[in-house]
Parts: C-alpha cells; structure tokens; sequence
C-alpha cells in the first residue's frame, strides 16, 4: 500500500472516531457534554480489581470536554468539516463554563487542571478562528498568574511540571510577559521543592499527591521524567543554569535505579490492593510499560533532552527506552482488544516512535508505530468491536483514556508536522 493511501487511511479512522463522537453529544444551548465512563483506582493499573461506572464529563482536558474539543479542533483543521467545529465548540464552551468544578489544588495542572482547559480553549480558538475562545483561554492564565501562593500540586497531570511548557508555548505565540513571570514562578518552586542528593534530585508526595511510595517517583506523568522534562523546557527559554541542573539531577536520580535487565525504570508506587500487594515490595518494584509510568513516557523525556543538550548519555537512555517499548508493543500490539489509549496504551507507547523517527531520522520508528495503527483499523474501525480505551471494558470519548486521545493518535500518524504530540509540549530547540 502507498504512503498516501497509508496516510488517508489514518486520516479516515480518525474522523469515524470523530463523527462517533459528535453523534453521542448531549446539548444544551451552545454547550455539549457526554456521558463517560470511569474508573474507581486512580492509577489506571491494569492488574487491580476496580469498579467502573458512568456520569457527565468534567471540563478537564485528561477526560473531560476540553480534551475532546483540543482534539475536534485538530480534525477540523484536516477536514473543514462543521460538525467537527460546531462540536469542538460546544464541548470548550462547557469546560469554560465549569472549569472551576475541578479541585483547586490541580488548578496548574495540564490534565487535570485549569492549565490544561486554557490551553484547549486557545488551540482551539486559534484553529477555530474564534477570538471569544482564546481570550477566555487567555483569561485563565491571567487568573493564575495572580492565585499563584495557595496550595497546589507541581507534577505533570495536576500541577506546575505539566503548566510549563504549555505556559511557554503560549508565551511563544503571544509574548505575554505574564505567561513567562507564571512560567518562572512554577519553576522555581520546582527546584525549591527538590529533595537533593549525591545520587540526584527527587519529588515526593507534596509535590505529586501520590501519597503511598516505597521511593520518591520515575516516570513521566508523576515523577522525575516529567519535572526534569518541564526545567529543562525553562532552561531553554530562560537560559538559566538552575533549571539545567535539576533536570539534569532528575534524570540522574531515575537512572540510578535503571535495571538493565528490565531495560525499564522501576514504579514504586504501592498499590493498595491486597492480592498483589506481595508483588509489588520496596525489594521488588514493577516496570510499568506506559507513557504515565515507565519506558515509554520516560523515553519522551530523554528524547527532548537531547534534542535540547545533544548528549549522548540521553540518546542513550532514549534508545534503551525505546526497545523495551518496541519488545512491548511487538509483543502486544497485535494481541486482541489491546488497549489503544493515550495514557497507558498502544497509542500513548508509539508517541516515543514518532518523535523518534523524526529527531533521529529513522523511519523505521514511524512504520512500527504506523503497524500499531493499521492493527487498530483492521480490528476495530468497522465497528463490529468496540476500540479498547484505557478502562477495563467498554469505551469513553476522552482524551487521555479514551475515544478522543485514539482518534488524536491517527491524526498524528497522518500528519506529525501538522498536528502537534499532545504527551510532550515542546517547541523548537532554537526557537
């Protein structure tokens, strides 16, 4: 098959996912929602019992509106259709409408927090060429930038690691002194907030709210990655040395408890269900193989440091990242009703591949993780089964668990240059 029909292909199973979506909308006047289902163990391990049930989304972009309208916008600028804008709209309008339902401690946070609803309504507005929704975007930030001393959490889904890049990509667009100054506090507190030592620095629970560890956290979504990630994005735009030591410190304080044998990083969050609480000890962590937890999200974060710093140590660690990924998606990803979500599935794993592809120039990346996503068409676009999200059973429009975040994923095995990685928010190096 030729790359354009490959890439029309993926172009097509993104907007079945996408006109599924809107048809499911609810309305009331210029806002829509939907009914999601979710999960009752916050962590999203596969191998705990939870219970599911089903209400209203919130207004978050991790499963909530905001995160569908990001991802209805990017359809809608491959295809102009107006379903796709009218639906897009409608869902921002409802997470703009209620962004102050979610908890006031994840107000910084990309997904789980007002962050991550102004930066959908600013995209979206942009894409959508409506300025009502970028200025409301804009006026979250504003709002932010004068709450910034209460109480709130500082890692990738709820708080200041996660507000960052997504504060600088906006201070890039707009040049909005008070988007760096917000961007610089968040920073700062970052580093102040380090647990520091010879073998590297570290967050705990005060920072993260995972409050049950055998260790301070690796990983993308909660732990090291995703901070030393977020300082190293600052350091770039601020030039400023204390933000490339810590995230230098955080990569080192992960590596120090890489296993060669699992080509993975340790998880060592301890989960409270009894059956495998026997499993999972201070003397015998898991490997999670997500972009939330393990290999594939900390291959993201190695990746951009070394697009950003050009040291091999990060290739590196990018590469042996990389091919536990691989192994596990050559293992999984053609084994039936795999989880195909952002978070913690097949669709959030081949991120690392198509970032991979295009900094180190190896299309190879791009075919395994392009496999991934003719496996899912093949499987599940006639609609005889249902796509797997990021739940035990059934499905969910969100981004990061559900619908959304698949179809997200197939516009970027469309187009990767076009439509931006919703998993990492990055810029040019230069820039």
């Amino acid at each position: 098959m030729k790359n354009a029909q490959i890439k029309q292909k993926f172009l097509n199973a993104s907007e079945s996912i996408g006109s599924q979506i809107c048809k499911n909308a609810f309305w009331k006047d210029k806002q829509c929602n939907w009914i999601g289902r979710f999960i009752d163990n916050p962590y999203a391990v596969p191998e705990i019992s939870t219970t599911l049930y089903s209400k209203a989304l919130g207004p978050e972009l991790y499963d909530g509106t905001s995160g569908i309208a990001l991802f209805l916008s990017h359809l809608y600028l491959l295809t102009r259709r107006e379903e796709y804008r009218r639906t897009a709209e409608g869902a921002i309008t409802h997470a703009l409408l209620h962004f102050k339902d979610l908890e006031s401690i994840s107000r910084f946070g990309f997904y789980a927090g007002y962050v991550g609803i102004g930066y959908s309504a600013v995209k979206s507005g942009l894409i959508l060429n409506n300025q009502r929704l970028v200025d409301q975007g804009m006026g979250i930030f504003k709002k932010l930038s004068l709450n910034k001393k209460s109480e709130h959490l500082m890692d990738v889904i709820s708080g200041n690691a996660g507000a960052i890049p997504a504060l600088l990509e906006m201070y890039d667009y707009f040049h909005e002194k008070m988007l760096y100054d917000l961007s610089l506090h968040l920073g700062n507190e970052l580093v102040s907030s380090a647990i520091k030592n010879k073998k590297g620095w570290s967050w705990n629970s005060i920072v993260n709210g995972v409050q049950l560890t055998h260790k301070n956290l690796t990983g993308l979504s909660h732990g090291a990655a995703g901070i030393g990630y977020s300082l190293l994005e600052l350091f770039r735009k601020t030039d400023k040395k204390e933000f490339l030591e810590g995230a230098e410190q955080a990569f080192a304080y992960e590596n120090q408890w890489f296993s060669k044998k699992n080509g993975n990083w340790p998880d060592f969050r301890i989960m409270t269900n009894v059956d495998i609480a026997s499993t999972r000890t201070k003397d015998k962590p898991s490997y999670a193989m997500a972009w939330c937890h393990g290999a594939p999200g900390i291959a993201l974060s190695r990746l951009r440091a070394f697009e950003v710093l050009n040291k091999s140590i990060y290739l590196k660690d990018a590469r042996a990242a990389i091919n536990t990924t691989i192994k596990f998606i050559k293992q999984n990803g053609i084994v039936h009703r795999s989880n195909y979500s952002l978070c913690h599935g097949l669709a959030g794993n081949s991120e690392c591949l198509i970032y991979a592809s295009k900094l180190l120039h190896d299309t190879n990346y791009k075919l395994l993780a392009d496999n991934v996503g003719i496996n899912g068409i093949d499987n599940y676009q006639d609609g005889s089964l249902p796509w797997p999200c990021g739940i035990q059973s059934g499905q969910t429009p969100g981004l990061m668990i559900g619908l959304s975040g698949i179809g997200y994923f197939y516009l970027r095995l469309h187009d990767s240059s076009l439509i931006p990685s919703i998993l990492i928010i990055s810029q040019a190096p230069n820039d």
